[in-house]
């Protein structure tokens, strides 16, 4: 959505936190904004394992946590899939793309590093990367 946009949701008391895939730019606007930056890698570890610790205190089954994280991206996978459908519905049939097209190509992006951390869908990774050059 852009930095002006984000300062316009925080200055209406709107925003809590931003998000870019540039971990320093999202830290620099937050900072300004003094709202929340997106959890470095090690902080997400950390909630994993939260999770899967507070399952365990609960009594519920153990997961794995690396089986934990292979669901999760493929996960991100199908939901960012569904995503990029939506959007470019949007864009192309409903004429809304100032509002959607933004958003898949940083969709597509997400989708193409939980596909390269799982090394699986050799066909969806190409035709991704394909579409970002």
């Amino acid at each position: 959505m852009g930095a002006p946009m984000a300062k316009n949701l925080h200055r209406a008391g709107l925003l809590q936190s931003v998000w870019n895939r540039t971990r320093v730019k999202a830290a620099e606007l937050a900072a300004e904004l003094g709202c929340q930056a997106p959890p470095s890698l090690a902080e997400l570890r950390g909630h994993r394992l939260f999770f899967l610790e507070e399952r365990r205190l609960l009594g519920l089954g153990a997961i794995d946590p690396d089986d934990f994280a292979t669901e999760f991206r493929l996960m991100t996978i199908q939901r960012g899939l569904k995503a990029t459908g939506t959007f470019s519905y949007q864009t192309a049939v409903s004429g809304r793309g100032a509002v959607y097209e933004p958003f898949i190509q940083p969709t597509l992006e997400i989708v193409l590093q939980a596909a390269e951390w799982l090394d699986r869908f050799p066909a969806l990774r190409r035709m991704i990367e394909e579409r970002a050059a």
